[in-house]
């Protein structure tokens, strides 16, 4: 068989399975540094994803309504100020990009700013019918720290953590609500500066951060958390918490 006969075959197999788009309309902030993309597929659906410095920071996630086709696009944007009744500042700088995304029986209208983006939903008529899906997928690793100072008078010390929560033990809660990974926690100090992350686990087993083999005054103590999100998890709207137990014993 020719080589000529065989790429259709090919590219057939390749793009058969794939969702057809029918247009990726992409914004970014006036400086650069924020990419708001959104992808209108053939049926109607649509996706957004954020990325922040080249980085994704909310990876694809439905938006809109069920049933809405592509019918066009308008940029614009904006460089100007407003001036507040109150406030520290007497003037407030209004700079963006527009992008206003025709779905047929609605619009999404985005605007991206240097300080964030943001979307919402224009019904020139009657609201659709279709379902809405409207979701943020925050695919990745989260990374927060504090410092701590360690003194203790014992022959020896260590530093653990660990959860009283007892239906959660180490996720993060929202009301009712749990994230589907457990915290990480590690800690650090000049004796150890590469320690690993560990999840934090229920008050029975308590996870170990660091460890002295005598006593010791004002160490300095660096302590790292890390939240894992998939890429499928949604989140609730709100804030996510929980309140962990350190000890030095």
């Amino acid at each position: 068989m020719k080589l000529e006969q065989v790429l259709p075959v090919l590219v057939a197999v390749l793009f058969g399975g794939s969702t057809a788009l029918a247009e990726t309309i992409q914004l970014e902030s006036p400086d650069g540094h924020l990419k708001q993309t959104f992808e209108v597929a053939d049926d109607g659906s649509v996706t957004h994803a954020l990325a922040v410095d080249g980085k994704p920071v909310i990876s694809p996630s439905p938006v809109g309504f069920a049933g809405g086709r592509f019918a066009g696009v308008k940029r614009g944007a904006e460089n100007s100020v407003w001036k507040p009744l109150w406030g520290k500042r007497s003037v407030v700088p209004d700079r963006y990009r527009e992008a206003v995304i025709d779905l047929g029986g609605y619009q999404i209208k985005a605007r991206a700013y240097d300080e964030g983006v943001a979307f919402r939903y224009v019904f020139p008529g009657a609201k659709p019918t279709g379902a809405e899906a409207t979701a943020f997928h925050f695919a990745g690793d989260y990374t927060a720290s504090v410092g701590a100072v360690v003194t203790s008078t014992a022959g020896d010390a260590a530093l653990t953590v660990s959860d009283p929560d007892t239906t959660n033990p180490g996720k993060l809660i929202n009301g009712t609500y749990a994230l589907a990974q457990p915290i990480q926690v590690k800690a650090t100090n000049a004796a150890n500066p590469n320690t690993a992350f560990g999840p934090v686990t229920g008050a029975s087993t308590p996870l170990t951060l660091l460890s002295w083999p005598r006593s010791i005054s004002s160490d300095a103590v660096t302590i790292g958390f890390k939240q894992s999100i998939g890429a499928n998890e949604t989140l609730r709207a709100g804030n996510y918490g929980k309140t962990l137990t350190f000890t030095l014993s």
